[in-house]
């Protein structure tokens, strides 16, 4: 009996990934400059963590949603970027301001999870 290969992968982090490059990005991006609450209708809708009153900047760049936890009045500022493979949690009331790269895996660094705290400022 030979099987047929469709070369369609059932893997569900992959198609993830396809759909939050594909669309989830996008509504992120071209959501209106004070909708912070759509946005974290979508990032949610992809897995994201978001407690109440946290805002994030359209312009922000998230590489997985579904390791995202965000605490309460917790911001993320404009351009920041949040990427790599592990979980990355951001405590109430934390900023974190524009142009702030998260990264889980960086070369010669190491890789792992963020921590950062409540009422922190980065």
């Amino acid at each position: 009996m030979s099987t047929v290969s469709t070369g369609v992968q059932s893997d569900p982090s992959r198609l993830r990934r396809m759909m939050w490059s594909g669309c989830g990005r996008w509504c992120l991006r071209f959501t209106p400059h004070v909708a912070y609450g759509l946005r974290n209708v979508v990032l949610r809708m992809f897995g994201a963590s978001i407690e109440r009153g946290a805002r994030v900047r359209r312009s922000v760049s998230i590489d997985a949603p579904w390791q995202l936890r965000l605490g309460a009045r917790a911001m993320i500022g404009d351009k920041a970027m949040i990427s790599g493979r592990h979980p990355v949690t951001i405590g109430r009331g934390t900023t974190i301001s524009q142009g702030v790269a998260l990264l889980t895996a960086a070369v010669g660094v190491g890789e792992g999870p963020i921590r950062i705290g409540s009422g922190c400022w980065i």
